[in-house]
């Protein structure tokens, strides 16, 4: 059986990661070597704003024994991400470039969102308990070095998720001139995220109470043979969590160094951990507390093994990014079955270009979610629904998806309506194919909103060819077309500049 070997390397914000992995299409993926270190970039983002000549030297050194690492496996494939310590960072260009030269790997800056749903992926293929905990009220809870990101699972899907600039290494840096007060530290963070936590309750949660929280720290997760010795069930009841936090708040550093073999930067991130952990659990009163075992190695692994078709997870991932979606245009009160019908539309003109056109999955997904999406804005003015649903889009976190990808998704709702600019208009940083591939989409995007202007979902039974320079969109309906055959010429033509074919709308009558 021929394995290849992939190694996932994680530029996080309090330590390096490398994890290398046997990928097979019939067994799966298999970590075979896993190598740590720890360096504070976070620390000095989060403080300076910058990260020095110093650790830059020490990090492309780390680095430098990772590609000797792969190299000892045989190892040529590979994917290295960072994280919020170098997204953060004023000088993240030139330091990835020094990073570049000096070991030859080229790290990619990931976006929150890109990063969090790289989690989410892990758990989905490591924890054994996390499908059946996500069919049930669940938070999953993120705590990393510059942030909380706090996520609601519900009947086995994604709904809502959002970032709070609070991780330890964080509240260290802000609160560090009081943590002389010892006895009032645990207080100071509480009383500092109670805003926070209080709005997420109310805006999102809807009074509901979770019985679930995943905890995805690798604190937690270190201490989990401590924490779980004595149970019998797969999960720490949030009693026993609670009195666990109080202990080791009573407790001296040195003493928590002794007992659970951390040094003392260790213990200091510990505790701030537990404090935030101990604040949402009294805050969401969760009954069970479930530790996972992944991390952001593992989630890289998955991602590449999935893209490559090397291996089959057996979650629709897709379908978590979608119910986000759905999510939040249920929160705008847009009317879900105009946005079903127009992406009904759009899925199926877009099945008919989409090869010939050059046009991927990921291409569909953003349509898809531009067409759930399209009407939020209305919420907040009516007049100007496509301008305020691309501003809502833009402010509104969506797991899975990059910065550009977001982007993308914001720019076909907003053009979906208004004069799609010129190339050399666009804001700078645009690259001629993300041009074109919105281009594509919005021409798409503008020819299924316009099938349902009326909000009456007149159309079923649509099929859609493509015969030389014509698109054929044939519908069943017994309904008067005259708007939409009025409507529909204008946004035709559209379709014609970017496609170079022209879109036909013929009538069938239904049976």
């Amino acid at each position: 059986m021929i394995y290849q070997t992939f190694a996932a390397i994680d530029v996080g914000s309090g330590e390096l990661a490398c994890k290398i992995f046997e990928v097979n299409k019939k067994t799966g993926i298999h970590e075979v070597d896993y190598v740590r270190h720890a360096i504070p970039l976070g620390a000095e983002t989060f403080k300076s704003g910058k990260i020095s000549s110093h650790t830059t030297n020490e990090l492309c050194d780390v680095l430098s024994g990772f590609v000797r690492k792969m190299e000892e496996y045989g190892t040529e494939n590979y994917v290295a991400n960072a994280t919020s310590a170098i997204r953060e960072a004023a000088n993240n260009i030139n330091m990835l470039e020094q990073v570049k030269l000096r070991t030859g790997l080229k790290v990619k800056i990931l976006s929150n969102s890109e990063q969090r749903f790289l989690y989410y992926k892990a758990m989905a293929a490591v924890d054994s308990f996390f499908e059946k905990v996500a069919n049930e009220e669940t938070l999953i809870i993120d705590v990393g070095a510059g942030s909380i990101q706090i996520t609601l699972m519900s009947e086995g899907s994604l709904k809502h998720t959002q970032n709070i600039d609070l991780g330890f290494l964080r509240v260290g840096e802000l609160l560090a001139p009081m943590q002389q007060q010892a006895e009032r530290y645990p207080t100071l963070i509480a009383e500092y995220m109670n805003n926070d936590l209080t709005t997420f309750n109310r805006m999102f949660m809807g009074g509901k109470m979770p019985r679930n929280l995943i905890s995805l720290s690798d604190h937690l997760s270190a201490l989990k043979p401590y924490l779980m010795k004595e149970e019998e069930k797969p999960y720490l009841s949030s009693k026993k969590f609670l009195e666990f936090c109080k202990r080791i708040r009573g407790m001296y550093e040195q003493d928590i160094c002794n007992e659970f073999n951390l040094n003392k930067e260790q213990v200091r991130a510990l505790q701030a951990t537990l404090i935030i952990y101990e604040r949402i659990c009294q805050a969401a009163q969760v009954e069970r507390i479930w530790l996972s075992n992944a991390t952001l190695c593992d989630g890289i692994a998955v991602d590449y093994s999935e893209r490559k078709d090397k291996v089959t997870i057996g979650r629709d991932f897709t379908g978590d990014i979608l119910s986000t979606a759905r999510y939040i245009a249920q929160r705008y009160q847009s009317n879900t079955v105009h946005t079903d019908q127009v992406e009904y539309l759009a899925t199926a003109i877009f099945d008919a270009v989409a090869k010939p056109f050059g046009l991927g999955k990921r291409d569909r997904l953003m349509l898809r979610l531009a067409a759930i999406l399209h009407t939020c804005g209305e919420f907040v003015n009516m007049n100007k629904g496509a301008e305020f649903s691309y501003e809502i889009i833009m402010g509104t976190e969506i797991l899975g998806l990059s910065h550009k990808e977001r982007e993308m998704v914001a720019n076909i709702v907003r053009y979906g309506s208004e004069t799609f600019p010129r190339y050399e208009s666009v804001i700078v940083g645009v690259d001629r194919d993300t041009y074109l591939e919105v281009a594509k989409l919005t021409a798409i995007h503008r020819l299924a909103n316009i099938m349902d202007k009326s909000h009456t979902q007149k159309f079923s039974d649509v099929r859609v060819t493509l015969k030389g320079d014509k698109l054929n969109i044939s519908v069943a309906t017994l309904d008067d077309m005259t708007l939409e055959r009025g409507l529909f010429e204008p946004k035709a033509v559209f379709f014609e500049e970017v496609f170079g074919i022209l879109p036909v709308l013929k009538q069938k009558r239904k049976a």
